[in-house]
């Protein structure tokens, strides 16, 4: 299984991202073995997130595989955003660099100003 796994990773790397970044990525070496068990260890764990009282905003592509529990997520915060970047996957950060920032730089305006935080879902 890893060894498959690792071949749809770079397959998806080299599909999904600009072709020098996506050269980097595959050449760093990919821990697939490491991956497998923190993909497991993250799908067991259920968020602390009842506990922290300040914003948190969840940031997922449209197309991540990983979004199955973020309605969960969400609920869980005290005073949680969810941003869904549209016909984007998991690597989101990679390949929508400046969507990204947009939405790191709203989160950060968001915590300046408590008056304009309203809660729910906010528009990716």
């Amino acid at each position: 299984m890893t060894r498959r796994a690792g071949r749809l990773s770079e397959r998806g790397f080299r599909w999904s991202l600009p072709p020098a970044l996506a050269v980097d990525m595959v050449a760093g070496g990919l821990p697939y073995e490491v991956i497998t068990r923190a993909v497991a260890e993250v799908a067991a764990t259920r968020p602390p997130l009842t506990r922290y009282p300040g914003p948190v905003w969840l940031v997922n592509g449209a197309r991540d595989p990983f979004r199955r529990h973020e309605r969960e997520f969400l609920a869980a915060c005290r005073d949680g955003r969810l941003a869904v970047r549209p016909r984007r996957g998991h690597l989101t950060c990679l390949i929508d660099i400046l969507a990204v920032a947009r939405t790191v730089t709203d989160a950060a305006a968001a915590v300046r100003s408590p008056a304009s935080r309203s809660g729910g879902d906010q528009p990716g």
